[in-house]
């Protein structure tokens, strides 16, 4: 039998495997849109620098003349593009004399942070994409609900879902994102269903917190007071091109070590944004 030694160079790649497990149990703890659109990260490879979703109107059957041709109907092809474009990390600086003086284990608490820090960068980026794509014209889905009442009410529920409605937008995966302002109002209506109460077979979102008219209801601070929005998951697609990556260094200058958590991701809303409807205090 050869004698032989167990390290750090066998033993490195376990670490490794630990710590990018830390970060992915940070970010499904801690984010909450991310996992009500759609997910497409598969569609982002290397060397991509966007992701492109065709989209195009509906064929409507007609009426067969005896006798006679019918005659042909072509579709137009038009394309929503994802960039690739948000870039970001968190970048700690740690030096040795600071460590080893701290009760704390600060190498830990630093990986957790960033790891809900990036969580809500992704989902406030989510939240802005929503915000800002729904359609405006020809539907309109941007409308007020809070200008003269800051309250959410059935009625403003059912009026958000009826626009929803006339696009056809399906009704499973439909999502309502609000403020926790809103949350109390929400509990008060006789419509919403508490999540305590859906049972033990319905596996619960993060944030989610109970349903009304269709609506899985999620609650988050990303979400600004006096807005709420409502969509389906094919909404808005989003794609991480690189997944959360942490990495770390010495600066021997400084007799320090570096940390680092990076990702890069992008999103889009699809469909001109007709499956996604913003109500807020203006209407526009």
């Amino acid at each position: 039998m050869s004698d032989a030694d167990m390290g750090v160079t066998e033993t490195s790649a376990t670490g490794q495997a630990i710590v990018a497990a830390m970060v992915q149990k940070q970010l499904i703890a801690k984010a909450k849109l991310m996992f009500t659109v759609q997910d497409e990260s598969a569609r982002a490879g290397k060397g991509a620098l966007s992701v492109a979703f065709p989209r195009t109107g509906a064929l409507a059957p007609v009426a067969k003349s005896e006798n006679t041709a019918s005659e042909s109907i072509a579709l137009t092809y038009a394309v929503d593009t994802l960039t690739l474009d948000q870039h970001f990390h968190t970048f700690v600086r740690l030096e040795d004399k600071a460590e080893i003086q701290s009760v704390l284990n600060i190498e830990s608490d630093i990986l957790e942070r960033a790891g809900a820090g990036m969580a809500k960068k992704m989902d406030s980026f989510i939240y802005d994409t929503l915000v800002a794509g729904a359609s405006a014209s020809n539907p309109d889905h941007i409308i007020d609900q809070f200008g003269s009442s800051g309250t959410l009410t059935l009625a403003k529920i059912l009026s958000a879902r009826k626009l929803l409605d006339d696009q056809d937008v399906p009704d499973d995966d439909r999502f309502l994102v609000i403020n926790p302002e809103q949350e109390s109002e929400l509990l008060a209506l006789s419509a919403f269903i508490d999540a305590s109460q859906y049972g033990a077979r319905t596996a619960l979102l993060n944030g989610e917190i109970g349903m009304v008219y269709g609506f899985k209801v999620i609650k988050t601070t990303v979400c600004a007071a006096n807005v709420a929005l409502y969509y389906h998951r094919t909404s808005c697609a989003f794609a991480r091109q690189v997944e959360p990556k942490w990495e770390q260094d010495r600066n021997l200058s400084k007799l320090a070590k570096e940390y680092s958590l990076s990702a890069l991701f992008g999103a889009k809303i699809l469909d001109s944004g007709k499956r996604n409807v913003t109500a807020n205090a203006t209407g526009s």
